[in-house]
């Protein structure tokens, strides 16, 4: 066989595999064509859950659980009674406590008094 040979005996190949692939598309139009897949995905869904339930009552005990706390409404005051946060670009926000035209309850943080530090001699060694 030369190289001539090889390369027909190739595409050959190719376009015997590639018309077999072609013709069985219509067998599975007809076949996934047909179905339900609404009522399919609802089936497997129930039977999910169903599995789940088994396990959550066979495996977890749910006996004296605490329930969770609620959240809690208060929102942090981060913006310091400005009513306003400031990006690090600068950009200015509305604070979460002065949204919706509400006035901010927000009360300025106070920050510790500065101490002051008398200067120090420092003597340099030549």
């Amino acid at each position: 066989m030369n190289f001539k040979s090889v390369i027909i005996l190739g595409i050959g190949l190719f376009t015997g595999y590639a018309y077999n692939e072609y013709s069985q598309i219509n067998k599975q139009v007809e076949v996934y064509g047909s179905r339900d897949l609404q009522s399919d995905l609802k089936k497997e869904i129930d039977r999910v859950n169903t599995i789940l339930n088994e396990t959550e009552k066979k495996h977890i005990k749910k006996e004296n659980v605490p329930k969770p706390k609620p959240p809690n409404p208060d929102i942090g005051c981060k913006c310091n009674g400005t009513g306003e946060l400031v990006q690090p670009d600068g950009n200015k926000l509305k604070c979460q406590c002065s949204r919706d035209g509400g006035v901010c309850k927000c009360k300025p943080k106070e920050e510790p008094p500065l101490q002051l530090i008398p200067p120090q001699n420092i003597q340099v060694n030549p």
